[in-house]
């Protein structure tokens, strides 16, 4: 699979000669797993159903759900979403008790 990677631009090649005389290839770069990944979270997060995503070729759910579609900024997406419903509901227990909420800041 490395040399056919290689072979589109994906990585390259690098011939290692060991002292005991066997040489060999060691591939670098992108192979189809992390293209296929890839693939797989921007179909769910462009809202297509995630057993239409399974055209992947996982066979089973299981497999499927061994991907993790979750990236970094849709982790700080959320983190910024609970932050702001943590802060509406500060807003509305303080307008309850008549007091005014404490700021937070939002570091983007």
């Amino acid at each position: 699979m490395g040399a056919a990677c290689a072979a589109v631009g994906l990585g390259k090649l690098e011939l290692v000669k060991p002292e005991d005389g066997h040489a060999w290839h060691r591939y670098s770069g992108l192979i189809v797993r992390d293209l296929r990944r890839s693939a797989i979270h921007n179909l769910v997060n462009a809202g297509v159903p995630e057993r239409v995503a399974m055209i992947s070729g996982h066979k089973t759910r299981a497999v499927f759900d061994r991907y993790p579609i979750v990236s970094t900024h849709d982790v700080t997406n959320a983190m910024r979403r609970v932050e702001f419903a943590s802060l509406q509901g500060r807003k509305k227990d303080s307008a309850k008790l008549g007091k005014t909420p404490p700021v937070v800041a939002v570091i983007h």
